[in-house]
C-alpha cells in the first residue's frame, strides 16, 4: 500500500467534507422540493387526464420519499474523514445534522488539519 503525501491528505478531507456538503444539500433539496415539484407536475397532468395524474402523483410521491430517505440515512451514517466510524451518532444517540463535531474524535465540522497536528500515516 503506498503512503500519503500531506497534499492527499489534506485532499482526502476536503473531498470527504465536499461528500458530506452535497448530501446536506441534496437532502435539503429533497425536502423543501419535494412538494412544489409534484405538484407541478401533477397539478397540469390532472387537467388533461386526472385519473392518471393521480397515480403519476402516487408513484412520484413515493419515488421523492423513499430518495428522501435514502439520502437522510447516508448523511445520518457519513462516516468521520479522520476517525471513519459516524461523523455525528454512536449507538445510542445522535445529534444528526446539527453535530457541530465529531462524536467519536472531535474532529470539527468542515475541519481540514494540518498534517503536523496529526499521527502519520493516518488511520
Amino acid at each position: 500500500m503506498s503512503e500519503l503525501s500531506p497534499v492527499d491528505f489534506s485532499e482526502n478531507y476536503r473531498a470527504a467534507w465536499a461528500n458530506y456538503r452535497r448530501l446536506l444539500r441534496l437532502c435539503f433539496l429533497l425536502w423543501l422540493g419535494g412538494v412544489p415539484v409534484l405538484w407541478a407536475i401533477a397539478y397540469p397532468l390532472s387537467l388533461v387526464a386526472s385519473r392518471l395524474a393521480q397515480y403519476v402523483f402516487g408513484a412520484l410521491a413515493i419515488v421523492w420519499v423513499l430518495a428522501w430517505i435514502y439520502v437522510a440515512a447516508s448523511l445520518q451514517t457519513w462516516n468521520c474523514p479522520r476517525c471513519r466510524d459516524r461523523f455525528s451518532a454512536t449507538w445510542w444517540y445522535s445529534e444528526s445534522i446539527f453535530a457541530t463535531k465529531c462524536v467519536h474524535c472531535g474532529l470539527r465540522k468542515f475541519e481540514v488539519p494540518s498534517v503536523e497536528n496529526q499521527e502519520w500515516p493516518p488511520r
